[in-house]
């Protein structure tokens, strides 16, 4: 029979060492071959965005500990993405982890090992976590050591094996107990225990600890409503709000600096981030690729994008077990004024809002979005943290947690019957739990288990000692320099802890702008005498080139003896590698000359996105003096008769750089004084101000008649890898009497639109028919003659875009849109660049480019201009890991 909450002696901990040693052995097993490789392999993936997790972590966990001791306010401040101030905002912590990672370290200095161990012990934690919170509940150990297996090695797990974040869940097992004991005994301290454990989570992964928070809660309430059956006394209540406080209390130091990187960068992501990242219902039947035993039965089921993020099933044993808990057990007594029901319902209640979030949204059915929007949207609205979340699904991750106490349940009535209906009952009992185990791991076999090799630490001992040294005279910088391509960037993040020089080189979570930006500047100018100058007055002193990693042409250029340019002078030469010191320039800028992308006339009390064009003309770099990012600017309305209006301020991006002689745009976003006559407008920021003349007229001279012409910018690509990003360049000229508007027009498709509201960074809109299906905005409500539709920022929803598709043998094969960044008024030219994915399928394609205006359907000749098309071939892309 079952014990309820709270007839445990839990102060009996024999059986937990040999559980640990269970799921240490499971643990090596079902991640083999790993362990054979703790000291110079790190996990990989297919996808190289998901390979470059790994090192990534490895980075972070090593950063964390090096800061901590040696200078803890700096935290944040990690030695990626220079100069972008608080590097590691842009991705998690991992400070729970150090509890693992920090001894391993310490002993051997090898972060490789470190991260190991530590992605091998959260899977034990994981369990032994769970195991304590079903103890506690059965008053038995083999029921705990198969829930713990449960959570522990589910097979949902085994595609996250490169996101240590998500393995690193032991935390939040031990909130539900903390919530148990509470709902046993109402004390704050129980409470607090809780918070505790809650933001413990979150310092493991802030996924993983901001979803805990939203399902635990409802959680506490609920039971307690089951145990009493009435509402929460007076003080639960004041015990939720205490620990509400001291929740807020120990999160706010933590978040601050996430708080900031959003204001200065803008951060967030958008509702089709969340939809590309939910489970479809039958997403709950799908097991990933990789699964031994369900990998091909299930594949129909897998969603097709990112398809390991919402492989949800969870095996058959499980469900078996948990469903066994759920049966009604004969009516029994009560224990210290819980009833022996409440809990299995209390948690069937979270596991199934967990598996509801995890459904994102919007409901998405057969891989497209349906109209029925579902709780997530709530939180995506409404709840801070959401808009940095991209992945619903991992709400699964939490919702095993009621699974596995379900499967505890079950395995203990299970176990009971076989001991009071076997002879030798329990030694029968240890067979069937032992064979529970064995179902368990079947259906958890995932192969293969991808391995990337790295550097051991000797292996570039002369290399690092020397940037070690270049360190003390500024910032370095690895070439090549990719951003699309990851996996080096990674890679060279995690050999930066043998000498924390400041880099710009980096991958992340999120990645700043300026790192983009200065990304732009050597891969699109070359490492010319003015992009060495503007990058030495940054404060980046010395190069680090792969020569093993560029094409023959490149590494013929960086062998050059002496080096091309004046101000490269090299240090150290290697087989594979060099080095090279930058000299100073002569002198340097400290203004810049800036032209706004204004008609003579505007209408007033509307709203613009203006080009504003920074220029640098003393014959020096110039170098924001911060901060970068997005800083406010200044704008004032002066009318040409009587006092300027109030001056106020809007974030725009600014250069972080501009080497001699060259120009960067940006976008300025102004709202026009209501009251019409002549104006003097000024734009004023850091190191520029500008001042326009303008009229504003009450009605808008703008005409109704789009026209465009569209030419490449630039050589257009010929040549690109299954999946590899490809940079579009297009100039495009407004050679009609229409703004381009860059906010929704009133129409898309010839579809009038009335606009309802703005809430939370959606647009909801009411359409008097239906609409071209894009993907970026979703029927929520309603039939084509009238429906609610909603779209995000990022949606091109009644937006003057370009549009580029893959064409194959004359028929499109897929399709990419951007919004324009700005406002183009007619008689003006924009040069757009922005990057498309190269299909996956190799072979000849056609890659087209076009303009589209609201009223018209994409990849039309008439008004959006005719297209331009060049052929491309797609080669399949080599190697990987292995």
């Amino acid at each position: 029979m079952v014990r309820p909450a709270g007839m445990t002696s839990s102060r009996n901990w024999t059986w937990a060492l040999p559980a640990a040693g269970v799921y240490a052995t499971a643990a090596v097993i079902l991640t083999w071959p790993l362990a054979r490789h703790l000291t110079d392999h790190l996990i990989a993936h297919s996808n190289p965005a998901a390979t470059s997790d790994s090192p990534l972590n490895a980075w972070i966990l090593t950063w964390a500990l090096h800061a901590l001791t040696h200078f803890p306010t700096r935290l944040f401040q990690g030695n990626i993405f220079y100069p972008a101030p608080d590097a590691l905002a842009f991705s998690d912590t991992l400070l729970g982890n150090q509890l693992l990672f920090a001894p391993v370290y310490a002993a051997t200095g090898n972060p490789v090992l470190g991260y190991n161990l530590t992605l091998l012990g959260a899977f034990v934690l994981n369990g032994l976590s769970l195991a304590l919170l079903v103890r506690s509940i059965t008053g038995q150990a083999l029921p705990a050591l198969v829930a713990g297996f449960v959570y522990a090695f589910a097979p949902v797990r085994f595609p996250h094996l490169f996101h240590l974040q998500l393995l690193s869940a032991w935390w939040a097992p031990l909130a539900f107990l903390a919530v148990e004991a509470w709902l046993r005994e109402p004390r704050m301290s129980r409470m607090a225990g809780a918070v505790l454990a809650v933001w413990c989570q979150f310092l493991s992964s802030a996924y993983l600890g901001l979803m805990l928070s939203v399902l635990l809660v409802p959680y506490a309430l609920w039971r307690g409503w089951l145990d009493r059956n009435r509402l929460p006394t007076v003080r639960a209540l004041r015990d939720l709000a205490l620990a509400g406080l001291l929740g807020a209390i120990l999160f706010l130091p933590v978040t601050l600096p996430y708080l900031r990187s959003q204001a200065q960068w803008g951060h967030e992501r958008g509702l089709e981030d969340q939809l590309r990242y939910s489970a479809q219902p039958l997403s709950f039947l799908a097991a990933d690729e990789t699964n031994r035993l369900y990998g091909n039965l299930t594949r129909r089921f897998r969603r097709q994008f990112a398809p390991w993020e919402t492989a949800l099933f969870v095996g058959l044993v499980p469900l078996g077990l948990a469903g066994l808990g759920l049966i009604p057990r004969p009516q029994g007594g009560k224990a210290e004024g819980t009833h022996p029901a409440t809990l299995p319902r209390g948690y069937l209640l979270v596991g199934g809002l967990g598996a509801l979030l995890s459904l994102g949204p919007i409901l998405i059915w057969g891989d497209e979005p349906a109209q029925w929007p579902l709780p997530y949207l709530a939180l995506f609205l409404w709840i801070p943290g959401f808009r940095g979340m991209r992945v619903p699904a991992r709400f699964f991750l939490i919702a095993l947690i009621p699974l596995a106490v379900l499967a505890g349940i079950g395995t203990a009535r299970l176990l009971t019957w076989v001991r009071q209906t076997r002879q030798g009952g329990t030694i029968v009992a240890v067979g069937v739990a032992a064979a529970l185990l064995a179902g368990i791991s079947a259906e958890s076999v995932h192969t293969p288990i991808r391995l990337q090799r790295v550097e051991a630490p000797h292996e570039d001992a002369p290399v690092s000692s020397w940037l070690a040294e270049a360190a003390k005279r500024g910032a370095i910088l690895e070439i090549p320099f990719s951003p699309s391509d990851p996996v080096p960037e990674a890679l060279r993040m995690l050999r930066s802890t043998r000498h924390w020089a400041p880099m710009v080189n980096g991958y992340s979570g999120f990645r700043p702008g300026s790192y983009f930006e200065l990304a732009a500047l050597v891969n699109g100018q070359g490492f010319s005498d003015p992009v060495l100058e503007a990058l030495e007055a940054l404060g980046v002193r010395t190069l680090v080139v792969h020569l093993d990693e560029l094409n023959d042409a490149d590494r013929r250029l960086w062998l050059q003896d002496p080096p091309w340019s004046r101000h490269l002078e090299l240090l150290r030469a290697g087989p594979a590698f060099r080095l090279f010191r930058i000299t100073p320039a002569a002198s340097r800028s400290t203004s810049l000359q800036a032209t706004l992308a204004l008609p003579p006339t505007l209408s007033t009390a509307e709203r613009f996105h203006v080009g504003l064009r920074l220029e640098e003309r003393s014959g020096g770099p110039w170098v924001n003096p911060g901060p970068i990012g997005r800083p406010p600017v200044t704008v004032i309305w002066k009318p040409a008769a009587g006092p300027a209006l109030p001056p106020h301020e809007v974030p725009v991006f600014l250069p972080t750089v501009l080497p001699t002689g060259r120009r960067y745009t940006t976008v300025v976003p102004l709202e026009t004084p209501a009251t019409p006559g002549a104006y003097r407008l000024a734009v004023e920021g850091v190191g520029f101000r500008v001042e326009h003349a303008i009229t504003l007229e009450a009605t808008s001279p703008a005409g109704e008649n789009p026209r465009a012409d569209v030419s490449w910018h630039g050589p257009p690509r010929v040549e690109a890898v299954t999946g590899a990003a490809v940079e579009v360049a297009v100039r495009l000229r407004n050679r009609g009497d229409a703004i381009w508007r860059e906010r929704p027009a009133g129409s898309f498709g010839g579809v009038p639109l009335r606009r309802l509201a703005r809430l939370g960074g959606l647009t909801f809109w009411w359409a008097s028919a239906d609409l071209p299906d894009h993907g970026s905005e979703w029927r929520i409500w309603g039939a084509g003659q009238g429906a609610l539709w909603v779209a995000t920022p990022q949606s091109y929803l009644g937006k003057f875009t370009v549009g580029a598709r893959w064409l194959r043998d004359g028929q499109p094969a897929s399709t990419d849109f951007t919004p324009l960044p700005q406002d183009v008024f007619p008689g003006q030219v924009l040069d757009l660049l922005w990057i498309i994915l190269a299909p996956r399928e190799p072979g000849p394609y056609e890659l087209e480019v076009a303009m589209q205006a609201p009223p018209l359907q994409p990849f039309t000749a008439a008004g959006g201009g005719d297209p331009v098309r060049v052929p491309v071939l797609i080669r399949r892309r080599e190697g990987g890991p292995a």
